[in-house]
């Protein structure tokens, strides 16, 4: 058969399968992304038409690529979000599992197999072009006046502060919520609890206090307006700096023009600005330890043998881990990862994260000597078990054997599976006897295990549904930002908008996350598109052999592993991804030779 032959009947082939896939994912994308079940509301439209036009020119471009390796990387990404989307999907329409049949196990099947070509082509498509836009760029050799001004670190500073002043303004004095009325009471009354970060409670505390008692009314407003505003001005440095790192390392203009006025414009960073919580100062202090993780491995760890650089690494990794106590858990967990990476580095490496840890431990434990503080509950630790246990006894009461039944009563006195709210257990933790599951913390377990073993699927569903956010882009959660103050018991806190309609625009956002007539911009404030985000960068990096972006990316897949043993899923919980993932992919798109230098012979520090 003549050659030209066999490449016809190649593209035929090809054609054939690209509009099978196409018109498979067009008809199936409604229902899989949050449609009821079996809804057919998008069928034969002109949007699905569409749909399937362009998810035909996506699979043709990507049938095009000829590089193995790149089409496997991306294949396996692809096929890792077409199970999650799939899996993801069941149970956010039916608040867990659908009936297992075998109609709903071949839809699965085929719902699976065609997303996985549509996000592996997606993804190869990317990685393709994303290589060959830093191959063809040339490195830097006269920098213009625009990029200088833009990157620098003083301009990016006084742009974020000025852009967050009319938020600000909108939402005066701030937003002052949930554990922020906790801590303060704790400072208030010298009864400290390192439940909280006792370092954020000290500051929040002090800056409350010394506005209500320069306020002639005693009004919390004056303490509130005080925090945000030191907040404001340590998140836009934070912030900041990381503005001015892209600039170092060779990240396109636009780029750095786009992260940075995402950073100053974009309502989700404004409003978080605002918050007085724990969480928005732990998030920047995880975006610098992250992009000093890139430094080190990027420069062979020679800043090892920097003083100045290790005194600002530890520092900034001890303040993460005491202002937050995720920090410390995530520090603990990547440590083998950041260890087994560091080759021809690892005693080093083992050595500077262990010691941050040790100093965590030190620092940690004279602050909550010299507050007196007591110890959190260790309930906190049972978020997911009690909420597995609750959804397994809600489902069939008979599921706890007599002998666990006792302890069980034990711990809830007054009942126990009317606590169970799918997406939070505070009301499970707040019902249970404290003291039974401290002094009884063994029994618990091996309760929780021995149900675990008769009934996993109920497990995977507790876990599952709670968790989606952080799982599945789109998945609802039920708190976002919030933007309001939340009363303190006979310490009134005085709320003004000296901007209404703007504050109305906020809380129309809040309560969608989308602005009307920009599309797509919900996934710009979606916990799980970040999550995606960073393992599609892990991918890519594997595919470039660009190694020194990894550890950065697993330190907040590790951040993002502790938030799903959490009491629920919240966005403010994972503020790190949120700062640091626009900065690492913007200086991922620098030129190869920048973005990816190659280390000198014996130059490395171990």
């Amino acid at each position: 058969m003549p050659k030209h032959s066999l490449l016809s009947a190649s593209g035929r082939s090809q054609t054939t399968a690209a509009l099978v896939i196409a018109a498979a994912a067009a008809w199936l994308l409604p229902r899989v992304f949050g449609l009821a079940p079996g809804s057919t509301l998008f069928a034969g439209s002109v949007l699905t038409l569409v749909l399937a036009c362009g998810l035909f020119c996506l699979m043709r471009q990507a049938f095009l690529l000829k590089d193995q390796r790149l089409l496997r990387i991306a294949g396996l990404m692809g096929f890792l979000f077409a199970c999650v989307t799939v899996v993801g999907a069941d149970v956010k329409a039916y608040d867990g599992f659908g009936e297992a049949t075998w109609l709903s196990l071949v839809d699965g099947m085929v719902s699976t197999a065609a997303f996985t070509f549509v996000y592996g082509a997606a993804l190869a498509l990317v990685f393709h072009r994303g290589g060959v836009m830093t191959d063809r760029a040339s490195a830097r050799r006269s920098e213009t006046w625009l990029s200088k001004v833009t990157g620098h670190y003083l301009f990016v500073f006084v742009l974020l502060v000025l852009c967050w002043i009319p938020a600000w303004l909108a939402c005066w004095p701030g937003i002052f919520t949930a554990d922020s009325v906790t801590q303060f009471w704790q400072y208030y009354n010298e009864d400290f609890n390192t439940h909280h970060p006792l370092l954020h409670t000290l500051l929040l505390g002090f800056c409350m206090v010394l506005g209500i008692d320069n306020d002639p009314m005693g009004d919390g407003a004056a303490g509130v307006a005080l925090y945000t505003l030191v907040q404001m001005v340590l998140l836009a440095a934070m912030l900041a700096y990381g503005c001015h790192w892209m600039r170092k390392r060779g990240a396109p203009l636009w780029a750095r023009l786009f992260v940075t006025f995402l950073f100053a414009l974009f309502p989700f960073y404004s409003l978080w600005a605002l918050s007085d919580q724990k969480d928005i100062l732990f998030g920047g202090l995880v975006m610098l330890m992250v992009l000093q993780l890139v430094d080190l491995w990027r420069e062979d760890f020679r800043p090892l043998r920097r003083p100045l650089w290790l005194i600002c690494f530890i520092l900034i990794t001890v303040l993460m881990t005491l202002m937050r106590n995720n920090g410390i858990y995530a520090l603990c967990l990547f440590l083998p990862f950041g260890i087994g990476w560091a080759r021809g580095c690892r005693v080093r490496m083992a050595g500077l994260l262990a010691g941050c840890i040790v100093l965590y431990l030190a620092a940690g434990g004279a602050l909550a000597g010299a507050l007196e503080a007591g110890s959190g509950s260790p309930v906190e630790m049972f978020s997911i078990p009690l909420q597995q246990l609750a959804r397994t006894v809600a489902k069939d009461a008979n599921a706890i054997a007599e002998d666990d039944q006792e302890l069980l009563e034990e711990m809830y006195p007054n009942g126990f599976s009317e606590y169970y709210y799918p997406m939070l257990s505070d009301p499970l933790k707040w019902a249970v006897d404290n003291d039974i599951v401290e002094e009884r913390w063994a029994e618990v377990l091996g309760m929780w295990a021995r149900v675990g073993i008769r009934h996993p699927d109920t497990y995977i569903e507790a876990f599952l549904v709670q968790n989606l956010p952080y799982i599945l882009p789109g998945a609802d959660m039920i708190y976002k930002i919030n933007p309001e103050v939340l009363q303190i018991d006979m310490i009134p806190i005085t709320e003004h908008s000296f901007l209404p309609r703007l504050r109305a625009f906020y809380e129309a956002y809040d309560d969608t996350l989308t602005i009307p007539g920009v599309p797509l911009v919900r996934l710009l404030s979606d916990t799980a598109f970040y999550v995606w985000i960073c393992m599609s960068a892990i991918a890519y990096s594997l595919y470039r052999r660009q190694r020194h972006w990894i550890p950065a990316l697993l330190f907040l897949l590790a951040i993002w592993a502790t938030c799903l043993l959490g009491p629920v899923a919240l966005m403010r919980y994972m503020l790190g991804f949120f700062y640091a993932l626009p900065i690492l992919l913007a200086a991922m798109m620098a030129p190869a030779r920048e973005a990816n230098p190659s280390p000198r012979e014996g130059s490395g520090a171990c």
